[in-house]
């Protein structure tokens, strides 16, 4: 499989994530990207983690810069490829099966955050809802690398 073998997918809620992840864990699947299911849930896990961590700031001059890439991913839903993950954010080769709990865990988090702002390392400050639609858009991006084997 190559990587234009992915999925398409286009999450609508979190439990829509959830109810994905809990089927790649219990079949075999194919990865046509280079992660695991527990590599992914490890990357998607910090990802959260440092949005929602992040103090609220002003934008910079770079992130006001990438607002039409930022926009674009809200209303297509689609993250572009070819993007690398910095090294923070990169999981290790031998993620274990507990990733995929504390990333379910995660998005329980993420669907209960009310804080108004919230900070993303490339696009700056979001509001609540566009923190969660990119969340969305992101978890599409990568679990969609994973192609759960047919019964």
């Amino acid at each position: 499989m190559n990587p234009t073998d992915r999925r398409k997918l286009r999450y609508q809620t979190f439990d829509d994530v959830k109810t994905d992840i809990q089927r790649l864990r219990t079949s075999r699947y194919a990865k046509v990207g280079n992660w695991s299911l527990e590599q992914t849930c490890d990357h998607l896990t910090k990802a959260f983690q440092a949005q929602l961590s992040a103090p609220p700031a002003a934008a910079t001059d770079e992130q006001k810069a990438a607002r039409p890439l930022f926009e674009k991913v809200l209303a297509t839903g689609d993250i572009p490829g070819g993007l690398q993950a910095p090294e923070f954010l990169t999981p290790p080769p031998d993620a274990s099966p507990a990733a995929v709990d504390e990333f379910l865990a995660m998005l329980d988090r993420v669907k209960q955050h009310e804080r108004p702002i919230t900070m993303h390392r490339r696009f700056g400050p979001m509001t609540a809802e566009e923190f969660r639609k990119l969340g969305l858009a992101h978890c599409g991006h990568h679990l969609s690398h994973l192609i759960p084997a047919t019964p």
